[in-house]
């Protein structure tokens, strides 16, 4: 293939991929199965039952998290939560030393937090 059959192939591509309605991939699309919910394994629900166990108004670490879990799955765990808001972060910027990651839970994540524990799919 020569280069100038190569670039009207790519551009006869990304025409095609332009016209594809991707819109109920996004996050907030009302699709309920694209949800960004974390894996509903055995150590990803005692995580979330573990923040779901949390008392209102409670901030606690990510830290505390980490030295009761496996850190790779409380790492993707609390990254899908976060994005459907199954809990709030309330630390802002990157975590550092000084500035680590801090979450709390409100009514409104134990609703995300009930419909990811405990209706089956």
């Amino acid at each position: 293939m020569t280069p100038q059959q190569e670039h009207a192939l790519g551009q006869a591509m990304l025409i095609h991929e332009k016209g594809i309605d991707r819109s109920y991939m996004a996050i907030n699309s009302g699709v309920y199965y694209q949800r960004p919910f974390p894996n509903r394994t055995e150590p990803a629900k005692r995580i979330m039952n573990w923040i779901y166990d949390q008392p209102e108004g409670r901030t606690f670490l990510l830290a505390e998290i980490n030295k009761q879990f496996s850190n790779s799955t409380v790492h993707n765990a609390m990254k899908k939560l976060e994005a459907c808001n199954g809990v709030t972060r309330v630390s802002t910027g990157p975590a550092t030393k000084s500035n680590p990651k801090k979450y709390t839970v409100s009514d409104y994540n134990r609703l995300i937090l009930q419909e990811i524990l405990f209706n089956d799919r």
